[in-house]
């Protein structure tokens, strides 16, 4: 069986940072886009309560739900053409039709990233910057690459 991949394109807001959500304490706070991909950390630390988990963890709800969704299209196709071959092969025995019937698609939603409340604090550690809530700010967030207050 071969190995499928896929990406999704990240919707930025207008200062170039997309939303994350923690796993742990459910905050959400944005990070720069070209910040983290240009970096090569596979943990994050949450800027509010300051626990780590892999970078997937703090994926929205929005994106998940468009990363099953292409990956149930993509199996979807993949059984389709699979009874499209049985439907080519019963045309020559006698006795047994087959008819695969019609492809459905599942609609991909869009994602968007409005700008929102969240101003930015620049974390002096690991030169970054993050979006958090006024309060969040005034708490002093933990540094999202190396945990650091």
């Amino acid at each position: 069986m071969s190995k499928a991949t896929f990406s999704i394109n990240i919707p930025t807001d207008s200062d170039g940072f997309f939303k994350l959500k923690c796993p742990h304490c459910h905050n959400v706070f944005k990070l720069h886009g070209e910040e983290l991909q240009n970096s090569e950390v596979t943990n994050l630390y949450c800027p509010i309560c300051g626990l780590a988990e892999e970078i997937s963890a703090f994926y929205s709800s929005e994106i998940i739900d468009k990363a099953l969704v292409i990956a149930q299209n993509y199996a979807e196709e993949m059984i389709y053409n699979m009874f499209k071959g049985f439907e080519r092969k019963s045309r020559s025995t006698k006795g047994i039709q087959f008819k695969a019937g019609k492809r459905t698609q599942n609609y991909e939603p869009e994602l968007y990233e409005h700008d929102n409340h969240l101003i930015i604090s620049e974390k002096k550690c690991c030169d970054s910057l993050v979006k958090v809530t006024e309060l969040d700010k005034w708490l002093v967030p933990y540094c999202s690459y190396c945990g650091r207050k």
